[in-house]
């Protein structure tokens, strides 16, 4: 398999390009591309993909402070926080204030 990948240093900083940042990023991509290779899945999927869901389902969001917000899942905001349909109107919940997540129906 063979990838190409352009940069744009004008728009990322002439830093962000020096030839150790980008041997860095080919090391990052070689890595994750070996691990969807070799059948499992990366590790940033891993790690995220708890934190999913699907636009219409009910969930139930216990947050790293101790609340629990309940509700349907309607979108997404800009900065990824989770917007959500409750029993007294709409919650935005931050991803970095998600402790778990827990699915109700199905």
């Amino acid at each position: 398999m063979t990838c190409t990948v352009s940069l744009r240093c004008d728009a990322l900083g002439a830093d962000a390009c020096g030839e150790e940042q980008i041997n860095s990023l080919i090391n990052m991509l070689n890595h994750a591309l070996k691990d969807v290779v070799e059948g499992r899945l990366a590790r940033h999927v891993v790690n995220y993909g708890k934190k999913l869901v699907n636009i219409g389902e009910d969930v139930e969001v216990t947050l790293r402070g101790g609340g629990i917000v309940k509700g349907e899942a309607i979108g997404y905001g800009a900065r990824g926080e989770l917007v959500m349909a409750t029993q007294t109107g709409m919650a935005k919940v931050k991803p970095s204030k998600v402790a778990r997540i827990k699915r109700l129906w199905p």
